[in-house]
């Protein structure tokens, strides 16, 4: 749009503020006639980055001593704070409000997660009854990716919170009643839950502590996970609860609910991912779940 411009530090400077907020829109697509953004998301990020880019040129031209510098980018930071909000930022959420408004809501059916549910606990018998006989590399790793799944599906979180579970911190799991501030963030099934099974707190999103609840099934077949997790070759250094046999990291509850979910016949797998999958397994558990 204007071949003068060399790099981001060119338009880092209040005569080119016009300019930046015209390239913005044309990068994000917007529609005047229509006032909405093509991709709202992009004009959003590049009112971030502009920031991000001009605190950095404010720190160079404090440590290069050059007044003038300083005096141009933090005259271009205080358009962006005072004039970028009406300029890109307002309309830009708004389309992303209206296509979130427009969105079809894809989340699983129910039997597809009753189908998913049953079909893991029939893998994790199978691989629980030949792990209890003797050691299986196969049947160790089968039975840590289904209790896995199943941990995320039962207590509805995010696959990175189940996944990176620590061995320390399972080992101080607890039945005695929850904390009161934790307890008052609890919907009214997990307040339930949290008299009758075992748990632990994990460190959840924005730092929250959040509880995971442990039914007795799958605390049997953690238990046995843990008694043949030496000879299923994992490090004694691995930290990790669902561990990698032979290195010092952990399975991915993504891989294991996408893994599992086409194979259960499900009518649409692609559905029964962790974050989809949140939203509608509430209804399967309950406090007589076993």
């Amino acid at each position: 749009m204007n071949e003068t411009v060399k790099d981001l530090e060119d338009v880092c400077a209040p005569s080119w503020y016009k300019l930046v907020v015209s390239a913005t829109k044309k990068v994000s697509e917007f529609s005047p006639g229509k006032n909405e953004y093509g991709k709202p998301s992009t004009a959003v990020k590049i009112g971030f980055c502009l920031k991000g880019a001009v605190e950095v040129l404010i720190g160079e031209a404090l440590m290069n001593d050059d007044d003038l510098a300083e005096k141009k980018a933090k005259k271009f930071l205080e358009l962006l704070e005072k004039n970028w909000k009406n300029h890109v930022a307002v309309g830009a959420h708004q389309t992303m409000q209206e296509k979130r408004w427009n969105k079809q809501d894809d989340i699983p059916l129910t039997k597809d997660v009753v189908a998913l549910r049953d079909h893991l606990r029939k893998i994790e018998d199978k691989a629980k009854e030949e792990l209890t006989k003797e050691l299986s590399l196969t049947a160790y790793k089968t039975l840590n990716e289904t209790v896995l799944a199943q941990v995320i599906i039962f207590n509805k979180r995010r696959e990175g919170e189940a996944s990176r579970l620590s061995l320390h911190i399972y080992k101080t799991a607890s039945t005695n009643p929850i904390n009161k501030d934790i307890y008052e963030t609890l919907s009214p099934l997990e307040k339930q839950l949290s008299g009758l099974l075992t748990r632990i707190e994990v460190r959840g999103k924005r730092d929250r502590k959040v509880p995971v609840f442990f039914t007795e099934r799958m605390k049997e077949s953690i238990d046995l996970l843990l008694e043949r997790r030496d000879e299923a070759g994992i490090p004694a250094e691995n930290p990790y609860l669902f561990a990698r046999p032979g290195a010092l990291t952990n399975i991915r509850g993504c891989d294991c609910l996408r893994k599992y979910a086409e194979d259960s016949k499900a009518e649409n797998p692609e559905l029964l991912r962790s974050t989809k999958l949140r939203k509608q397994v509430a209804t399967l558990s309950t406090p007589r779940s076993k």
